[in-house]
């Protein structure tokens, strides 16, 4: 893709409000900044029951004033001042000052919602036609009750835009409600969110409630720690024309505060900034060398770049710890997903046969060493989660899924679309991202308005009978929902968050009540002016999306009455009546978990793993195996439970095979133990970037087993270590 630097367009310090003609609403981008006479409303936005006025500024004659209301004139008021009404809700306001003496006139406009109203005029009134290219813009973000100029950021000023999304861009007509995405043109932090240039405006076209993503976001973020993008509904008044309500929100992408890893075409900028200020290269050479270095990532492992004529050795002009990048374990700095779309520039298809691409680095298939390291590393993963024990060798040494996608990622992953039985889980758009030294981790959560739909309230998400993409049928929670010490982790979240999240979400005047009173005026215009949903009507698409959620959680609420019953519900693992474990005894350092098998079984090994990870293989004798076990395979939380898992081999040490996996069974138990103290300072630390000495900011120092252990596994991130 070519990198797109705006031409900056000429405009006046003060936007202000005009009438061209017949036209709707326009904003005068006036060559001279001097003081133009104008007509401006006096309030930021308008409120139902409180007075509304107009001022003409920059003209000292006398006015009167008509006022309408849509296309109705107000009759009888020919003051400054006019009060809305509830009625006149989701419509343009306007007021026309005419001089008592003289010619001419003043028309100021806005549009009246308890939403915020997002006026964008692109340039030359250009159509938005294409996902790739930027066209120059404006915007005005006219506030309300919730964000306002005194309590948040607004903006007004340049901005670029361009199209965005797949179906959501493809299915609509060429005059429909299409997605955007906005790239400011300085740092905001819109609406309190992250200071970014960068986004986002969902259309959801199809989905006529207008709250399924909403809802999705809301509590994907209240259940998880790591970065969920905000979002809100707003009004989009495109070139003057009403354009219904939007989802605005913070784009994905590797940034500090929100996906936070080390990103490779961030460093691949601030090498052309150093390599530009240190040789005093134009800002043109500047932005060619960075498209350069982004489009051609050999740098990477070649340490270099050739840029007119001279090569440059980038560890001249950064200064970092730079990572082996042909070394399995510097895997890192992606942002990737798995979506049938399948149209990025960098992809491949898995060992599962996942349609996985990258986002960022865009290029990264450009060098081989790192792109053929990345697929190495995701089918690594598959392969770990496929095999009979979750462990696979990985650049050497055998290794446990959780050590390559981070659990507790995972398990937020699925609670996430299995609340909203989400059509494209595992099929579109499921996002994941990696930092060097780092587990990856699955997610953001993204692309709900394909979810909460009735036929699918007592199905599970990993389970649903019907699918438009082949690697969902096989995918990877259809593995992970047969592994013990998964479905605990699972099952210990849900009853986490069920009184807490879950309840703010339904309870009477919780979120989802707040949220249908919030856009039902907003949300029903924006039915009427597209008129192709197939809900009776929008409150009616409204009480859809709340019915299927206390159907769904009324639902769950029966699998998950005890760890047993949720393990019998899920129907995938099914613990073997040849083996089970009989005593799990502690002592100050250690536990020793004792396991026994029936009579008739050919079992003559017993394999111990506790919490993921083989403690150790031991000989039966007298039906009996017993194994002591260190403290350091443990998880010291009340809150927590540890889960130990046997599995039965035969005489040659191979697993015995019943119904495709290995015969097992399992118990969990709290730890009692005392954590022993250690020396071993190995914490995750980052490296601060400071100017242009640049530190790959996600280098970390090793940890020991005992915080692998704790790290990974432990739900609440609480580490005694």
């Amino acid at each position: 893709m070519k990198l797109f630097r705006k031409t900056k367009m000429i405009i006046c310090a003060v936007m202000a409000l005009v009438m061209i003609g017949t036209a709707i609403y326009t904003k005068n981008f006036q060559i001279n900044a001097d003081a133009t006479p104008a007509l401006v409303f006096t309030q930021e936005y308008a409120k139902t029951g409180q007075p509304l006025s107009v001022q003409v500024v920059n003209d000292s004659r006398s006015f009167t004033y008509v006022w309408k209301v849509g296309t109705t004139t107000v009759s009888g008021n020919s003051t400054d001042t006019y009060t809305p009404k509830t009625a006149d809700l989701e419509k343009f306001i306007s007021a026309t000052a005419t001089p008592t003496t003289g010619t001419g006139s003043y028309t100021a406009q806005l549009y009246f919602s308890t939403l915020p109203v997002f006026y964008i005029d692109t340039e030359n009134k250009a159509a938005i036609v294409s996902k790739i290219d930027y066209i120059n813009a404006s915007l005005k973000i006219q506030g309300n009750d919730e964000y306002n100029s005194s309590n948040t950021t607004l903006y007004e000023g340049l901005t670029e835009i361009k199209g965005r999304g797949n179906s959501t861009w493809t299915g609509t007509q060429p005059n429909g409600k299409k997605p955007y995405r906005l790239k400011l043109d300085k740092k905001t932090d819109v609406f309190g969110m992250t200071k970014s240039r960068h986004f986002y405006m969902l259309s959801d076209h199809a989905e006529p409630s207008q709250m399924k993503s909403l809802v999705a976001q809301e509590f994907a973020k209240k259940q998880s720690n790591d970065f969920v993008s905000s979002m809100t509904t707003v009004i989009l008044i495109l070139n003057g024309v009403y354009n219904g309500t939007y989802q605005f929100g913070e784009q994905i992408r590797i940034q500090k505060d929100r996906v936070d890893i080390t990103g490779w075409e961030d460093i691949a900028e601030d090498i052309a900034a150093a390599i530009c200020k240190a040789d005093k290269l134009s800002p043109e050479e500047e932005e060619e060398l960075s498209d350069i270095l982004k489009t051609n990532l050999n740098w990477m492992t070649a340490k270099q770049i050739t840029y007119k004529g001279k090569t440059y050795s980038i560890t001249d002009y950064i200064k970092a710890d730079w990572p082996d990048m042909n070394d399995l374990d510097n895997v890192g700095g992606f942002l990737g997903e798995i979506d049938g779309w399948y149209d990025e520039i960098s992809k491949f298809r898995s060992s599962m046969k996942a349609p996985v691409q990258f986002q960022n680095p865009e290029y990264m298939k450009t060098n081989n060493a790192y792109f053929d390291n990345v697929q190495k590393f995701i089918n690594g993963f598959e392969a770990a989660v496929q095999s009979k024990d979750y462990c696979a060798e990985y650049n050497g040494k055998m290794t446990h899924y959780s050590e390559l996608f981070d659990l507790t990622s995972l398990v937020e992953c699925l609670i996430v679309n299995e609340f909203t039985m989400n059509l494209d889980f595992m099929s579109a758009s499921q996002k994941f991202y990696k930092d060097i030294g780092q587990p990856a981790k699955m997610g953001p959560p993204w692309d709900f308005h394909w979810a909460f739909y009735m036929d699918y309230y007592n199905v599970w998400a990993f389970d649903r009978p019907d699918s438009r993409h082949e690697f969902y049928q096989n995918n990877y929670f259809k593995n992970l929902i047969k592994d013990p010490l998964f479905i605990t982790r699972y099952y210990e979240h849900y009853k986490r968050i069920r009184p807490t999240v879950i309840e703010d979400m339904i309870k009477p005047d919780g979120y989802i009540d707040t949220l249908i009173q919030k856009l039902s005026s907003a949300g029903g215009a924006n039915y009427i002016k597209w008129n192709n949903y197939w809900a009776a009507s929008y409150a009616a698409s409204q009480k859809e999306v709340k019915d299927f959620v206390l159907a769904k959680i009324g639902w769950l609420d029966k699998q998950f009455t005890t760890l047993e019953n949720f393990v019998k519900a899920t129907g995938h693992y099914k613990p073997s009546l040849k083996l089970k474990i009989t005593d799990v005894s502690q002592s100050d350092d250690q536990v020793v978990i004792t396991a026994a098998i029936n009579n008739e079984s050919d079992i003559k090994k017993i394999a111990f793993f506790v919490n993921g990870f083989h403690a150790g293989t031991v000989d039966v004798t007298d039906n009996t195996a017993s194994l002591e076990v260190p403290a350091s395979f443990l998880i010291q939380n009340k809150n927590s439970m540890n889960v130990a898992v046997i599995r039965g081999l035969d005489e040659n040490g191979e697993y015995i095979i019943e119904n495709k996996a290995a015969i097992s069974n399992y118990s969990t138990f709290i730890s009692d133990i005392k954590f022993p103290t250690t020396t071993t300072t190995g914490e995750r630390t980052r490296q601060p970037t400071t100017g242009m000495t640049l530190t790959l900011s996600q280098r970390y120092t090793p940890l020991n087993q005992e915080q692998q252990f704790c790290g990974i596994l432990l739900l609440e991130k609480q580490c005694p270590f």
